[in-house]
């Protein structure tokens, strides 16, 4: 029931904020608690090739699913700055309402909503500022328009917080496609 697309490589950078603006938002933002719903066993896959985001639960059934952003250079990221998108065996590690953060544009401007409603914080290891989150660009879903963090529209990163996201989820990031998306 998933449809492959393919999606052209846009190298340019609509407002995405760096890892370092991100790292500092979140380091001194309040968590914020979705409502008490069952989430065991659900896990995120996320695959870049496709541009889709997945919840799956215990029989890898899939939940939900939705276009994501993803970082603008292809590949796995190697350093800071290098505007790829981590891929690896990651957890929520903090969940964020994000709302009022402000972005630092390239040419000093001062951007509200660049990350949408919620942030939720990926344990990444080596990689810090590094989430899931909503956008004020939807236009953005579907292809590589981040610095490295992954971007679904707003409505859909409040679905995810709502009725999905917990700390200590895992989420898988993968540059390859998921079997049930052959």
């Amino acid at each position: 029931f998933i449809v492959q697309l393919v999606f052209s490589y846009d190298a340019k950078v609509d407002n995405a904020p760096s890892e370092d603006e991100t790292e500092a938002l979140v380091d001194s933002a309040k968590e914020v608690t979705p409502a008490p719903v069952n989430r065991t066993g659900l896990h995120i896959y996320i695959s870049k090739p496709t541009m889709h985001l997945f919840v799956v639960n215990g029989n890898d059934s899939v939940v939900f699913s939705c276009g994501i952003a993803c970082g603008i250079r292809k590949g796995d990221k190697t350093g800071k700055g290098d505007y790829r998108t981590p891929e690896g065996d990651f957890s929520i590690s903090g969940m964020f309402n994000s709302t009022d953060w402000i972005h630092r544009t390239r040419d000093g401007r001062a951007v509200k909503g660049c990350y949408g409603p919620r942030f939720l914080r990926l344990r990444t290891g080596r990689f810090s500022g590094i989430g899931i989150h909503g956008t004020n660009a939807p236009g953005s879903i579907g292809r590589r328009a981040s610095e490295g963090c992954i971007r679904v529209n707003s409505a859909n990163i409040m679905t995810i917080f709502n009725n999905y996201a917990y700390e200590g989820m895992p989420v898988v990031v993968s540059g390859v496609v998921f079997f049930w998306e052959r």
